[in-house]
């Protein structure tokens, strides 16, 4: 039986972005392969159809250039809104993102939604109350009293507060009816058992999550039969990639600096992304003096970044909240890199034994984990081909087809 199947990605495939963009580029290439699939695109952007994945096997529904204002997500929701007739006409419909929940949940037509994000759930994205504790569960009230308490805590001037409190309160009514129209979806993707917990905790239907992770990108994969190169642990290469945002902790990274130049190493750290925080972060290096330890690169392209987990001995992830997945870890030890990483959402489930994990907010323990990683190093990276197998996308593509066929009319 071949399913037709209607997917909706994040934003733009094949035009690089987030994690979740080249997620959803990988699974159209390969739900290309399996079934009749029709691609709806909803931008704000212009797409440029040469670069979509899988043009001579899918059919794309294009809405491009959908504008800002009053809010990015309002113009696409309301755009998705327009196709709930088109869309009833297949088998299955498949959101890859997950703030769909409300404009799906009346298609008359079997539904899956992945859970990749906690937007359904939380106006800021990041389910921290007042960017501190663990939200135990969205209300208009307290969501609109912690987006604006929030920004005061991070201090990271008038104008970025001004445009994420816009972004965060408009998310309050996208929150408010995710989480009114939950029940009407046939069955929700996680990524991870930690994200299928916490969307328990929340209200939604445990026997209607089903956990799925990503699988890694062959194109940072490197063969631990061919790397031969011996590790000077003694001055490592250290990588951290993402957007330069508190929460993402890279603050912490650079405070744990002088602890580890302490303890007889003279790192090359390694910063790619580009946010709003990064100057502070550059002042904090000044301060602490070990602004010579870091090399900022700033943004790079999806297409580069194989090149630089390839020449990295260890990846540091920092994060202070729970990040859903974090396709970092498996793009590192694709490339064999072992990780060290905060111990937040779902990072034990996906390093098992390739690196070790610290307290959120530690950059003490970030220091003393980083000696123990470097002392053991061998012992790790071996750790990486058996875990990282469990993420080998033949398998996960065959769980996806399972699900498919389970929930399609």
């Amino acid at each position: 039986m071949e399913i037709d199947l209607g997917f909706i990605p994040v934003d733009r495939p094949g035009h690089g972005g987030t994690g979740s963009v080249q997620t959803s580029t990988l699974l159209i290439e390969e739900m290309s392969k399996h079934f009749n699939l029709t691609v709806y695109i909803l931008s704000n952007d212009s797409v440029d159809y040469q670069k979509l994945p899988a043009v001579n096997k899918v059919e794309y529904v294009i809405l491009d250039d959908l504008g800002t204002m009053p809010h990015p997500l309002h113009n696409k929701i309301k755009s998705l809104s327009t196709l709930k007739t088109q869309l009833s006409e297949h088998d299955l419909v498949h959101s890859y993102c997950s703030e769909y929940i409300y404009p799906l949940n009346d298609v008359d037509t079997p539904t899956i939604v992945t859970l990749n994000s906690y937007r359904p759930v939380c106006p800021k994205e990041d389910l921290r109350f007042l960017n501190n504790s663990k939200c135990s569960g969205p209300q208009v009230l307290k969501c609109t009293g912690c987006v604006l308490r929030s920004s005061i805590k991070r201090n990271q001037g008038f104008r970025e507060e001004i445009k994420s409190n816009y972004t965060s309160l408009y998310q309050s009514k996208l929150t408010k009816d995710s989480m009114e129209g939950k029940d009407n979806i046939s069955v929700y993707h996680c990524l991870s058992p930690h994200l299928k917990s916490d969307y328990d905790s929340l209200g939604f239907s445990s026997d209607k999550m089903k956990v799925i992770p990503h699988f890694y990108d062959k194109s940072f994969y490197n063969d631990p039969s061919d790397d031969e190169t011996k590790v000077d642990v003694e001055s490592p290469t250290v990588l951290t990639v993402g957007r330069l945002e508190e929460k993402k902790g890279v603050q912490d990274l650079i405070r744990a600096l002088p602890q580890i130049v302490e303890n007889g190493y003279t790192p090359t750290v390694r910063i790619i992304g580009s946010g709003s925080y990064e100057n502070k972060l550059r002042k904090l290096a000044d301060a602490l003096g070990v602004d010579e330890y870091i090399v900022w690169k700033g943004f790079v392209d999806y297409e580069r970044l194989p090149k630089w987990y390839s020449e990295s001995d260890l990846f540091v992830y920092p994060g202070l909240w729970d990040e859903p997945f974090g396709r970092v870890f498996l793009e590192a030890m694709a490339s064999q890199t072992p990780v060290l990483s905060s111990e937040v959402g779902s990072v034990e489930y996906i390093l098992g034994n390739a690196g070790l994990t610290y307290e959120p907010g530690s950059s003490s323990q970030l220091a003393t984990r980083f000696d123990e990683i470097l002392s053991h190093y061998d012992k790790y990276k071996n750790e990486i081909p058996s875990q990282l197998r469990k993420f080998d996308k033949k398998a996960i593509v065959k769980q996806f087809r399972n699900l498919y066929m389970d929930v399609s009319k």
